[in-house]
């Protein structure tokens, strides 16, 4: 995943959104690490296993993306609102796919992406 570390760095030095910005990167890494697991696995059983840890990631993170909406209504300075969406949209793609694989069979991930484009569009036209 490719974060601008300048935007990055500075919102994480501002308050409790840098914790959480910073619990979704180790979140989508475990992610990644989890579907390398699984697509190595020759085990239905650990499969999964993995995939149980999988959703459960996938459950914490939407919990913080929506933490990250919250300040987004929250932040009155403009530059900072479009940073902190524009880490939300990275957020939500990076998730997007590192669904477990049968949720991506299932069209989980093009929920999730129509989902993120109905919040991104009326901002990116109120905001622009």
């Amino acid at each position: 995943m490719i974060i601008d570390l300048r935007i990055f760095r500075s919102i994480f030095r501002k308050g409790p959104e840098g914790l959480i910005i910073s619990d979704c990167v180790g979140i989508l890494n475990k992610l990644r690490d989890l579907k390398s697991r699984y697509f190595k696995s020759k085990s239905e059983e650990e499969k999964s296993e993995v995939e149980k840890k999988q959703r459960e990631l996938v459950e914490e993170m939407k919990k913080n993306l929506n933490e990250i909406l919250k300040h987004v209504e929250r932040t009155r300075n403009e530059r900072d609102k479009n940073e902190l969406m524009g880490l939300w949209g990275s957020f939500i793609d990076q998730l997007a796919i590192n669904l477990p694989l049968p949720d991506l069979l299932n069209g989980k991930s093009v929920d999730l992406q129509q989902k993120a484009l109905s919040i991104l569009i009326p901002y990116l036209n109120e905001h622009s």
